[in-house]
């Protein structure tokens, strides 16, 4: 990646075969933040493989940070990001800090306590937006999506998926398809267009949101197996289109919202 930098942001491509790592990847470089970076191609899913090997649960693997509302440069596309064997549901294994417009494609994303996360941090005024994910498959996380406020803005705008696959990790240490959780300020996901699959079992959680607010969103949600859509509080989740499927919806809702009929609309 440096290289690549020093080069002219060149594309940085990974060939086919297994890699260990231990340290966050930076897209833009050591320490960077801001839209500039490298788009790091592997050879294929099956053939690409990163195993990531977390010190720590909130260590990161490959990161994409900075470059609020500018049209950034930075993605990865065509191979596997998973933890190793003696580290799974630890590590980020894909972090979108504050950044705009990344365009990631064809990836299998395995085992993280988060597999990928977008994150509003540092300071106000500081958003994750207009990001993309294009045939992938999120499998066996903590959460398999997180959406994060932790010192930066509100907004998550236009964040989409186009023919994603989730598979949602089953048993009593259970996974969530798609987590939300304000620390700092309430999450706002809003006006994306989602196409996700989600495949369920026990305890399995589609969603579960806390100081969460969904508006505008369109698209198709469809399921297989069992599925439960959770709130903590009084967040809302509107969705202009489906989820529907194979298997059963169940809800469980922490405080009725005041400001729509349910907490979930589909």
């Amino acid at each position: 990646i440096a290289v690549a930098i020093t080069l002219g942001y060149q594309e940085v491509n990974l060939p086919a075969g297994r890699i260990l790592y231990t340290d966050e990847v930076n897209l833009g470089g050591v320490g960077y933040r801001g839209p500039r970076g490298v788009v790091m191609t592997g050879s294929g899913v099956q053939n690409t493989i990163l195993h990531f090997r977390p010190a720590t649960v909130d260590s990161v693997g490959i990161s994409n940070r900075g470059g609020s509302g500018v049209t950034g440069s930075k993605a990865i596309r065509n191979m596997t990001l998973v933890t190793t064997n003696s580290t799974t549901e630890m590590g980020i294994l894909y972090l979108l800090d504050s950044c705009c417009f990344s365009h990631n494609r064809d990836l299998y994303i395995v085992n993280g306590a988060a597999n990928v996360k977008f994150l509003n941090s540092t300071a106000a005024g500081q958003f994750t937006e207009f990001n993309t994910f294009t045939d992938c498959r999120f499998h066996n996380g903590l959460s398999d999506i997180l959406f994060e406020v932790d010192g930066g803005d509100w907004s998550f705008h236009g964040n989409s998926f186009d023919m994603v696959q989730v598979q949602v990790k089953s048993g009593t240490t259970y996974g969530c398809g798609v987590r939300c959780n304000g620390i700092t300020g309430d999450v706002f996901v809003y006006n994306a267009i989602w196409n996700l699959h989600f495949f369920g079992g026990t305890n399995c959680r589609a969603f579960k949101l806390t100081k969460a607010n969904f508006d505008n969103m369109s698209g198709n949600l469809t399921h297989e197996g069992t599925l439960i859509c959770e709130t903590t509080d009084a967040s809302r989740f509107e969705f202009k289109g489906n989820f529907s499927g194979i298997g059963s919806i169940s809800f469980i809702i922490g405080t009725a919202p005041t400001v729509q009929s349910s907490s979930f609309v589909f």
